[in-house]
């Protein structure tokens, strides 16, 4: 057994030099040629490890192969809320506001994501034509006509984890309906319900004033910001200025999440390495 170098795959190989007989026309010779055993090997290592590649690229960028966000509800009765029912944890809720009162719904996420890995985020509502007429506290005397969105309501804030003490020590407000102004009627603030509001650049959604960013910014602006940082939990509020009572009904709070580069990075760096150990293995 020897050793020899092939000049078009740049590799060694291992060989046998075996003296075989041939015909010719000129009668018998003697000749010695290489039987790389390392042929099939090498073509079978290939293909396998471009497919898994492959296969890991592909499962990182698609968003199907997101996994989505659980968590438990709580309807913050406690500190003041007016959701209805009171302390329900499934849902659908009602959400009230008034100048003197306001209704919020809070999604605590059982496994807290980066705001970087949040391929999806979406509030899933309805914005009826006219007001509710009952609150946690019983029946209300609101005007008859729902507000709809307007004044900073109705928005997502997002509690988050800078520091990794697992305690919330900054937010971030998204705000749901038309952008720039944020101010629409019922009809037209339910065409945002189920908006994905993660990738969303539309000017003004995001504030990130409590998180030490702009008031009035996009989503690039939240993820330069806040892209490390841990997304505890997520809020729907409702809450009214001037008399412009308003109701919401509200189903879920959703989202999805995919692996960081930097997770995906490290498994195909994994993956690369086994796979030369197995080849010299093979040796």
């Amino acid at each position: 057994m020897k050793l020899i170098s092939d000049s078009q795959t740049s590799i060694w190989r291992v060989c046998h030099i075996r003296s075989v007989e041939a015909s010719t026309k000129d009668g018998l010779m003697k000749l010695s040629y290489p039987q790389i055993f390392s042929q099939s090997f090498t073509s079978n290592f290939n293909r396998g490890l471009l497919f898994a590649l492959a296969t890991l690229l592909a499962a990182s960028a698609s968003a199907v192969n997101a996994a989505p966000i659980s968590g438990t509800y709580d309807t913050r009765t406690a500190d003041g809320s007016k959701t209805v029912a009171a302390g329900d944890t499934v849902g659908p809720w009602t959400l009230t506001s008034t100048d003197a009162t306001a209704s919020w719904v809070r999604l605590t996420f059982t496994v807290a994501p980066t705001f970087a890995s949040l391929s999806d985020l979406n509030v899933v509502f309805v914005s009826p034509e006219l007001n509710a007429q009952v609150n946690s506290d019983g029946p209300i005397s609101q005007t008859v006509l729902n507000a709809g969105g307007g004044g900073g309501a109705p928005r997502l804030s997002l509690a988050l984890d800078s520091d990794g003490d697992t305690l919330a020590d900054k937010f971030m407000d998204i705000h749901l309906g038309s952008s720039p102004s944020f101010v629409d009627s019922p009809t037209a603030l339910n065409l945002f319900s189920a908006m994905n509001l993660i990738g969303n650049n539309d000017t003004g959604r995001y504030d990130l004033s409590s998180a030490g960013g702009s008031v009035f910014t996009d989503y690039n602006a939240a993820l330069s910001l806040a892209g490390t940082w841990t997304v505890l939990r997520g809020t729907v509020f409702l809450d009214s200025f001037g008399g412009a009572d308003k109701t919401l009904g509200l189903t879920s709070i959703n989202g999805a999440v995919v692996p960081e580069p930097s997770s995906i990075a490290l498994a195909a760096t994994g993956l690369v390495g086994m796979a030369v150990w197995i080849r010299r293995r093979k040796r």
